[in-house]
């Protein structure tokens, strides 16, 4: 649905669902690999701290070196929200300093001044 309420709300109640459902959260990692999703909720599952699995987070890395620049700027997220262990966030971060889009590039010296 193209309507930005109703987006708003279908969004709120997947967040909410996606804390207890790890499949769910399997399937919104998917979803937005195959652009099927808005790689938006991807960022914003994250930032609310969702209890992705460690199989789940290597997923998400693997998103860093996506070929769509916003499904690697959502993933970025999952560096500086402490689901890693500093040093691989930070060897990922360093990474994303070679990306060929500015704002992922500013994004990832953002994370680094954090993160060290």
């Amino acid at each position: 649905d193209q309507r930005h309420d109703v987006n708003k709300i279908a969004d709120e109640e997947i967040l909410v669902r996606l804390v207890d459902d790890d499949r769910l959260r399997t399937q919104l990692i998917d979803r937005v690999r195959e652009e099927r999703l808005s790689s938006g909720l991807l960022s914003h599952a994250i930032s609310k701290r969702t209890p992705f699995s460690s199989i789940q987070i290597g997923q998400i890395c693997l998103l860093l070196s996506n070929d769509k620049k916003r499904i690697r700027y959502a993933a970025m997220a999952v560096l500086g929200k402490n689901y890693l262990p500093q040093d691989r966030a930070h060897e990922l971060a360093q990474l994303r300093l070679a990306d060929s889009d500015e704002e992922i590039r500013d994004y990832a010296r953002s994370l680094l001044s954090k993160i060290e």
